[in-house]
């Protein structure tokens, strides 16, 4: 959307604080994803540490290996590399790339899901929840926030009232994506 070559990455991270290793992805059964974007990677508008209290300084969008806020990164294509380059003392982030997602933008804003993983059995869907659009609403609007257009919701707005702007601000989403990302 935003005429930039882009892809999806997964894999694993270690979070270090300043005592050592806090939080990692590894052997846990839970991965994490983040993007290339021209090249830059990682891209990720995701991590966050709001629920440890303190623990954490505030961490913004990680985008490549510069600094990031108060946390330094760092990104390797193996965990045998990411171990053998320990890091003590400081907040850092390291990511572990293991796969890149091959379905197509088209793909991924028609079937989320093929991407994102399904709740449990027997528990809803967003998409059950907040109506079939809201992928393409939440897009479409961090489409915008990445444009500038808009400021962040965060700091103003519970998280209800955050998703209820957002599905009353963008209707008809996918097809509008759609037509944006297929437009030459």
């Amino acid at each position: 959307m935003l005429r930039k070559e882009a892809t999806i990455k997964t894999g694993d991270f270690v979070t270090h604080s300043e005592g050592g290793v806090a939080i990692t992805s590894i052997d846990t059964g839970a991965d994490h994803a983040w993007c290339e974007v021209d090249a830059v990677v990682p891209v990720d508008l995701s991590m966050t540490f709001v629920h440890f209290k303190g623990r954490f300084p505030h961490l913004p969008i990680v985008y490549g290996t510069e600094p990031a806020g108060k946390f330094a990164i760092r990104y390797f294509s193996s965990e045998e590399d990411a171990r053998s380059d320990p890091a003590a003392g400081t907040f850092m982030i390291s990511y572990i790339e293991r796969e890149t997602v091959k379905s197509t933008p088209d793909e991924l804003v028609r079937s989320p899901y093929r991407f994102l993983y399904a709740p449990a059995k027997g528990f809803p869907k967003w998409t059950e929840i907040h109506g079939d659009e809201i992928f393409s609403q939440t897009t479409a609007h961090l489409y915008r926030l990445a444009r500038g257009d808009i400021r962040p919701l965060a700091s103003s707005r519970s998280a209800k009232q955050i998703i209820k702007f957002i599905k009353s601000r963008y209707p008809n989403a996918t097809n509008r994506i759609l037509s944006l990302i297929q437009a030459d």
